[in-house]
């Protein structure tokens, strides 16, 4: 039977891959199990997760925490040994474990949702059996091509579930914008210039505040549209502006209740959010975020806007004429690919652990 380890870091980007393969296989004769960061715990309570599954927390560790590393490294030994393979989701808490790993000669799987592969991964590359990327143009970044595989991180089963409906359907007429679990001031802030400035072109907008930004945005429509701010709940709120609504919320855990409505979606360019906009085939204007680790989302969305043509991204500081421009021109695309992706394969990578 089958054992496998799969180790990830403190975003959804990094768990939620995690979860949608050990979801798939859920019926399959095998044990999966999950090492997360301490940090990870509310985050991992929110998601839908299998029954067949195990957690393990261990401390988060960087650079600067040496003592952490050596700990996750040695604290590692007896849990690898348990499975025949681990996968890594990236970010340095894999590290050690992925090295106690290769110290009890385990088959070592290492993931990147990143065009631009992080500094763990490439570093895990030289020691990986098989290493995976989401582009062709991540293998000028790592040092051994020949173990190297190239297909989209893994989906949802949520989304996967998602019927698109964007074809033939007038009836969406929403845009949807999503900063992250706990928010982007630069999107929340973007999101109140758009609404400053409907035209009739959207009968709804959708704004994913985020848990850390959520009061602030609040406060701020109140001030503006007060006359028809109504607070449904504590996370929660629906406003009308020149015949459309606007609804806010903190945060939702089903992203495809959010993204099946949405024509079109203003996000991060995160590699995960951005496998998700190209399965659904769903129009979007992305926005590095600019601080990310070697500026890897500025790398996904150039790379991306080079495949589809429903696509596009701007970078910060926003300028608001250039936005709208690149809004109308992806709204009024017929969604085609101009490159051909390769989409995550669950059986393929069935035989692989």
């Amino acid at each position: 039977m089958k054992k496998a380890l799969f180790v990830v870091s403190s975003t959804g980007g990094h768990l939620y891959p995690a979860i949608s393969i050990i979801s798939k296989f859920a019926d399959k004769q095998a044990d999966f199990y999950i090492i997360a960061p301490e940090s990870l715990k509310s985050k991992i309570a929110d998601s839908a997760f299998v029954n067949n599954s195990s957690v393990i927390y261990q401390p988060d560790v960087s650079l600067t925490k040496i003592p952490n590393i050596l700990k996750n490294t040695l604290s590692s030994l007896k849990i690898t040994n348990k499975v025949n393979t681990v996968v890594s989701l990236g970010s340095i808490f894999c590290v050690p474990v992925s090295i106690s790993s290769k110290i009890n000669r385990r088959k070592l799987i290492v993931m990147d949702q990143n065009v631009l592969p992080g500094r763990a991964t490439r570093f895990l590359s030289i020691f990986a059996d098989h290493v995976i990327v989401p582009f062709s143009e991540s293998l000028r970044f790592l040092p051994f091509k020949s173990k190297t595989i190239v297909m989209l991180c893994p989906i949802r089963q949520e989304i996967q579930s998602l019927v698109c409906q964007d074809n033939n359907h007038d009836m969406l007429e929403s845009i949807l914008f999503f900063g992250g679990s706990l928010g982007s001031k630069t999107i929340n802030q973007l999101s109140i210039e758009f609404i400053k400035n409907l035209d009739g072109t959207f009968k709804s907008v959708k704004v994913i505040a985020g848990k850390n930004l959520f009061s602030d945005y609040v406060n701020q429509i109140r001030e503006m549209w007060g006359k028809n701010f109504e607070l449904i709940s504590d996370d929660k709120v629906v406003f009308s502006v020149n015949g459309c609504i606007v609804n806010v919320i903190k945060y939702s855990v089903s992203m495809a209740d959010v993204y099946k409505d949405a024509k079109v979606i203003v996000s991060r360019a995160g590699g995960s959010s951005l496998s998700e906009l190209l399965y659904l085939n769903k129009r979007a204007v992305v926005i590095p975020y600019p601080y990310a680790m070697d500026n890897h989302q500025l790398w996904n969305a150039k790379v991306v806007k080079e495949y589809v043509n429903f696509i596009d991204y701007l970078q910060e500081p926003i300028d608001y004429k250039e936005f709208f421009e690149k809004l109308e021109r992806v709204l009024n695309v017929k969604p085609r690919f101009e490159r051909q992706v390769r989409f995550f394969d669950y059986e393929f990578f069935w035989n692989l652990i």
